[in-house]
């Protein structure tokens, strides 16, 4: 069976890891003694709500990943209400919740003071979230050379994790592998990383799935705009009613 970019295809392909190869799907605090697993990862860069999604198909299926939220993302802020929610949702269904630190937004900081600011930030998130946090992700560690060791985390690029283990990931919506199913074949042990911004009912294309995250983004802005706008024009229609019965 293909594997594209759509939830039904996702599905599928988690249920062939755990019945048909027989491994369990963890995320990295849960780290197996078992000689074959699969370490499961999502990177969250455009949207917390999309992640929701598939810790809920992950979930039906008995699998279980690391989701790594990022506090310092362009797109979303993980404070707005449907945005912590979500994440308390994916912590529910016994997901574990990491921090995904961009190095690009430490510049300010000393090298030294770096790795501080990260596990600040990780401190951050577990408050918000209401849940432990022990594991890291650098954001885009191909385009930048700055590399932090972070003491007391997990790291999912710590060598156990990419080196002594297989990787796949689907970054830039391109899978590592040129068949995914033989892929974890052939890796009794690897790490698998999954970004929800590429997943949809039906397949989309890069650009179509980037539409996707700003059309969403753009009708919650354009809802609050206008509810605001209501209240305020209200506002004004019983100033003026005030207005002019004091005018009378």
């Amino acid at each position: 069976m293909s594997v594209d970019f759509t939830y039904h295809r996702y599905e599928a392909l988690l249920r062939f890891i755990r019945e048909e190869l027989g491994r369990p799907i963890v995320p990295l605090r849960d780290e197996p003694a078992d000689p074959a697993f699969v370490i499961l990862r999502h990177d969250i860069d455009y949207s917390i709500v999309k992640a929701r999604r598939l810790a809920e198909i992950e979930h039906t299926q008995g699998a279980r990943a690391t989701v790594f939220v990022l506090l310092t993302s362009e797109y979303y802020n993980l404070l707005m209400p449907e945005n912590l929610g979500a994440v308390r949702d994916i912590a529910a269904m016994g997901h574990e919740i990491g921090l995904h630190y961009d190095t690009t937004a430490l510049h300010g900081h000393p090298p030294g003071r770096q790795a501080g600011e990260v596990a600040r930030l990780a401190r951050l998130l577990e408050e918000a979230a209401g849940v432990p946090v022990t594991s890291v992700a650098q954001h885009n560690p191909s385009l930048t050379p700055v590399r932090l060791t972070m003491a007391g985390y997990r790291d999912a690029y710590d060598r156990r994790f990419c080196k002594d283990i297989a990787y796949l990931s689907d970054s830039r919506r391109l899978f590592g592998a040129p068949d995914v199913h033989r892929f974890f074949r052939e890796h009794p042990r690897s790490q698998f990383l999954v970004h929800p911004l590429w997943y949809h009912d039906r397949e989309l294309t890069r650009r179509e799935s980037f539409d996707a995250i700003r059309t969403a983004n753009d009708r919650l802005v354009s809802e609050r705009i206008d509810a605001m706008n209501a209240l305020m024009e209200e506002d004004e229609r019983r100033l003026r009613a005030r207005e002019s019965a004091a005018g009378n």
